[in-house]
C-alpha cells in the first residue's frame, strides 16, 4: 500500500507539471484554456503535497 501512495503522489506531480507547461504554451492564445489549465495545475500541486503529508502521517501512526 505504501508503494501505491508514493506512485499516486508522483502521478499528481507529473500531471501538474504537464498542465503548467500547457498553461505556458497557450498563454496568449486562449484565455479560458489558460485559466482552466492553471487551475488544474494548482490543484495537482495541492494534491501532491496533500498526498505526501497524508502518506507520512500514516507512516508515523502505523510503522509496520
Amino acid at each position: 500500500m505504501k508503494t501505491y501512495f508514493k506512485i499516486t503522489q508522483y502521478a499528481y506531480l507529473l500531471i501538474a507539471l504537464f498542465l503548467t507547461y500547457e498553461t505556458y504554451r497557450v498563454w496568449g492564445d486562449n484565455k479560458s484554456k489558460t485559466i482552466l489549465y492553471g487551475a488544474l495545475a494548482l490543484m495537482g500541486y495541492f494534491m501532491f503535497f496533500f498526498k505526501r503529508w497524508y502518506r507520512k502521517k500514516l507512516e508515523r501512526e502505523n510503522p509496520n
